[in-house]
This record gives C-alpha cells, structure tokens and sequence, in this order.
C-alpha cells in the first residue's frame, strides 16, 4: 500500500468519525477513531477526539488514558493540556486540574478560557477547604443532616488524596 493510499485512508477513517461525533453517535464515531489509532498510533487529533468521546461517555480512565498518549507524542499540546484537567476536574480532583491547566498556560499564557478553568479549579478547592473548616468550626452538625455530614466526608476524602498526590 503506498503511503497517499495509507494517508487517505486514515484521513477518511478520521473525518467519519468526526461526523459521528457531531452527530452525538459517539460509540460510532469511537470505532473511527480508534481505527485510526491503529494505524497512525501517533495521530494526535484521533487521539484526542477518543479522549473526548470517552469523556462524554463517563470512562474517564480511558479518557486520562488518550489525552496522556498526547502528551507523551507532544508534551507541549495544550488541548491535550486542558482537556485532561476537565477530566479531572468531572473527578473532582481540582488539584490534578488545576496542575493540568498550570501546564498548559506555561506553554501558551494568552489562552483565556483555560485561565477561566485556573480560576475555577481554585475557587473549587476554596469552597470545599472552606467548607471542611466551616464544619469543624460548628461540629456537630445535626445527626439529622446526614446528608451534609456524607458530603462533608467526600469532600474530605478528595482533598486527603490531593494532599498525598
């Protein structure tokens, strides 16, 4: 097979899948792009696209996964970047997010949705140190309120891992 051939190849394959993505048919347009990861593993814009789908569809290892083969291609590819700190900013991992976004504004400071995700990666990890304080301020809370001692345990234990990660 000649190289065109090959290159027309993938590019159709790629472009398929793209029209299944718009489509919102994203198990379809996965098969197209996963196609062209077999035969270009270094096809960065397939790669991504797999990220994405598989972000949208809640397999958020899988997608941590694509955008992370990106970045071993390309560490300097700030889509990459700043779609693994949404994933794990869907995670609730504001830390990991906001290193992912940090990482993306050294390479390209002039991009200003990413700061919009700096700034909201911060304000999540504001909120949820300011509520864990707020509760040892008024503990206990009502044995009623399940509910919020639950959440309050969640958000506690997301920001114990962030310590140790």
């Amino acid at each position: 097979m000649s190289e065109t051939l090959d290159e027309k190849t993938v590019q159709g394959l790629y472009e398929e899948g793209i029209r299944y993505f718009k489509a919102y048919k994203f198990e379809k347009a996965l098969d197209y792009f996963q196609k062209v990861v077999e035969i270009d593993p270094r096809h960065e814009k397939a790669l991504y696209h797999t990220g994405t789908v598989f972000s949208k569809l809640a397999d958020y290892n899988k997608a941590i996964s694509a955008y992370k083969k990106i970045l071993e291609l390309n560490p300097d590819n700030v889509d990459a970047w700043n779609a693994l700190g949404n994933v794990y900013m869907d995670l609730w991992n504001f830390k990991k997010a906001l290193d992912c976004y940090e990482k993306a504004l050294n390479i390209n400071p002039k991009l200003s949705n990413f700061w919009k995700n700096v700034d909201a990666a911060h304000k999540k990890l504001i909120t949820f140190k300011k509520a864990i304080d707020d509760h040892e301020k008024n503990s206990p809370i009502d044995e009623k309120n399940v509910e919020i001692n639950q959440a309050l345990k969640k958000i506690e234990s997301i920001l114990t891992k962030e310590k140790t990660n």
